[in-house]
């Protein structure tokens, strides 16, 4: 069983932002916070990565993840590198892997 989650993330380069910004998605919409104020390339998405699994996450960003209920953002920042995440999980679900036949079409047309 495979389980993955929809994260939304917000990343600053400065902990003191990073914390200010938490303390705001608290009241405020997390995706407008990470529009006007993320250095991630996911910013003009709202911070949404989409579906992934713990596995392709950093050990680090990983426990945040398992930790925080689904419609709720992490409780502290997380830092990574020289930068500092905010993350929201959106939602989480379970499913089986894909098996190959059933993902063939997808990875080619990821490939070609």
């Amino acid at each position: 069983m495979v389980i993955e989650y929809h994260l939304a993330i917000l990343v600053t380069t400065e902990e003191k932002q990073a914390l200010d910004l938490l303390k705001r998605a608290a009241k405020e919409n997390f995706s407008k916070l990470a529009i006007d104020n993320s250095v991630d390339p996911s910013a003009p998405q709202g911070g949404d990565i989409g579906w992934v699994s713990v596995s392709q996450l950093q050990d680090s960003l990983k426990q945040a993840v398992l930790e925080t209920t689904p419609g709720n953002t992490a409780q502290k920042p997380i830092q990574v590198g020289s930068r500092w995440h905010l993350i929201k999980v959106i939602n989480r679900r379970e499913g089986r892997p894909a098996n190959f036949e059933a993902s063939q079409d997808r990875m080619k047309s990821a490939v070609i």
